[in-house]
């Protein structure tokens, strides 16, 4: 986490040599904004969860699913529209690093972006963990490490194994939300990012294997 911070509080005095991305003083507001501690994290955001319920059935886990498939898509880009109207000056220059930024900045942008709404940022976190690949050898090193350090520090659940959607309290849904539709809403939300975040967490770990077998010392050493 020591090192994630480090390189998110220096990743503007690396990237502006070209004056047109952001001012000085938009750089001193990036750097405050970036090292606040996130609080309270993704998981938090909810109520604690029945230690038992019953499973639901087959038919109605797949319809809640696919529910909440939509639901997270369209909650994702309502976020990113409404960073985009805010004229987020933030999110503009994020976005201008990872396309433009070395390979170093371009890691460190994506996890100040994960780090600052991970739930609507499935996107970042995918291409973070795709970076893992011996065959991208200026990423490899040190997505590896800092993959590592955002899971344990940010993403991963701390007491208990990330769940599939279907592992979820589903059956429990109408009695956990009230009848809620905003409730339900978060809840099928939360359910599916977790669902995704364990099957991107599986594939980081393959690929952490996939790279330790690899000849080269060095990526043997850092897996």
């Amino acid at each position: 986490m020591k090192e994630i911070k480090k390189r998110n509080k220096y990743l503007h005095k690396k990237v502006t040599k070209n004056e047109d991305i952001v001012d000085d003083e938009e750089n001193e507001n990036i750097e405050s904004s970036y090292m606040e501690p996130m609080n309270p994290k993704w998981y938090e955001e909810m109520p604690k969860e029945p230690a038992e319920f019953p499973e639901c059935k087959e038919s109605q886990i797949i319809a809640l699913k696919s529910e909440a498939e939509v639901v997270l898509k369209r909650e994702e880009e309502m976020f990113n529209k409404k960073a985009g109207r805010n004229g987020n000056h933030d999110k503009a220059w994020l976005r201008t690093v990872i396309s433009k930024g070395t390979a170093s900045d371009r890691v460190a942008a994506y996890v100040v972006t994960i780090q600052d709404a991970p739930v609507y940022n499935l996107t970042a976190l995918r291409n973070l963990v795709n970076m893992v690949k011996v065959s991208k050898k200026k990423e490899c090193l040190v997505v590896m490490e800092t993959l590592t350090e955002l899971f344990h520090s940010d993403l991963l659940r701390p007491g208990r194994k990330l769940r599939k959607f279907e592992q979820q309290p589903l059956s429990l849904l109408q009695e956990l939300t009230s009848g809620n539709a905003m409730t339900r809403k978060k809840y099928l939300s939360y359910w599916m990012f977790e669902d995704h975040l364990k099957s991107l967490y599986a594939q980081f770990i393959h690929a952490l294997d996939v790279v330790s077998k690899d000849t080269v010392d060095a990526y043997r050493e850092k897996a």
